[in-house]
């Protein structure tokens, strides 16, 4: 038998009081075993919503992995009767087991492994997709805007990315956005059969491009800065105004090549660097899109 330093206990518990109410949630279920798939479906959240708020809650935890979040937390979590998600202090003399506290770490490792593999099998969509950074284009007579922020869309909480701005009229300009994904998501990419999200637009046109090594250029010659723009394989999304709408753009069987100037180029999967989405008018423009799924990889 092995006795729980408490203090420390106490201490860890605390910790949880810089997570938002949703954060807290999230928390309490991954100590308990569930995988982002079960939170999604149990929070009826978005998987990226889940990823999002997995990351956060890991960075003011200051923790790396599930494994450090059940060595620091796991011993001093019970789950409450009322439901409420919370941490209960737990009396000092209590005795625990460290083999229960080992084997359930295990046994919820174990059980995310093999649902992990499962999936893969069965080419389901990846609900953990992540784009870390997203960048504004534009040069001198285009301008572009941003952001990426929790909205309650539909009664439903998602992490919605948008992106609004100009293309002046009868200028060649350029403006949009286009998002780096992380090293898992990057490779995920390349293996893809489809890819689909969710969108809200203006009732105009924007193009979802797939750029690849081949037909990047990385230099602006405005501004000298490293930047990604150019022509792409990509797929023409029509919007309607502020309606709720799904999109599967199958890879590459739904891309096209609009660049007249050059031969058109082989798509190279292994090859593929980013995700870019661009006006395909002038004038204004404002297009949100949330719930990424990377599906058949």
């Amino acid at each position: 038998m092995q006795e729980t330093d408490f203090n420390t206990a106490e201490q860890n518990t605390s910790d949880i009081s810089v997570l938002t109410e949703q954060e807290q949630e999230v928390f309490k279920l991954l100590l308990e075993g569930k995988s982002s798939n079960e939170i999604t479906d149990i929070l009826n959240i978005s998987g990226g919503t889940v990823n999002y708020h997995r990351n956060n809650l890991y960075k003011k935890l200051n923790i790396n992995s599930i494994n450090e979040l059940y060595n620091k937390y796991l011993s001093a979590y019970n789950g409450s009767a009322d439901g409420s998600n919370k941490l209960k202090r737990s009396s000092p003399k209590i005795m625990l087991p460290a083999a229960v506290i080992i084997t359930a770490a295990c046994l919820a490792v174990i059980a995310a492994l093999v649902l992990n593999s499962a999936m893969k099998k069965a080419n389901t969509a990846r609900a953990d997709v992540v784009f870390d950074f997203w960048f504004a284009m534009g040069d001198e007579k285009g301008r572009s805007l941003v952001t990426r922020q929790m909205e309650k869309i539909n009664g439903k909480e998602e992490l919605v990315v948008s992106i609004s701005g100009t293309q002046q009229l009868n200028e060649i300009s350029y403006s949009g956005v286009y998002g780096r994904p992380d090293l898992q998501t990057l490779e995920t990419m390349r293996s893809m059969k489809s890819i689909s999200f969710t969108y809200m637009g203006d009732g105009g046109s924007y193009y979802i491009s797939f750029p690849t090594i081949e037909t990047i250029r990385y230099v602006n010659p405005y501004s000298g800065k490293d930047e990604i723009f150019g022509e792409h394989w990509l797929k023409i999304l029509e919007t309607k105004k502020d309606t709720v709408s799904n999109i599967t753009i199958n890879i590459p069987d739904d891309l096209v090549w609009l660049d007249e100037d050059r031969p058109k180029p082989d798509f190279i999967m292994k090859n593929l660097n980013c995700l870019q989405i661009q006006p395909a008018g002038m004038g204004s423009y404002n297009l949100k899109w949330w719930d990424i799924r990377l599906n058949g990889n």
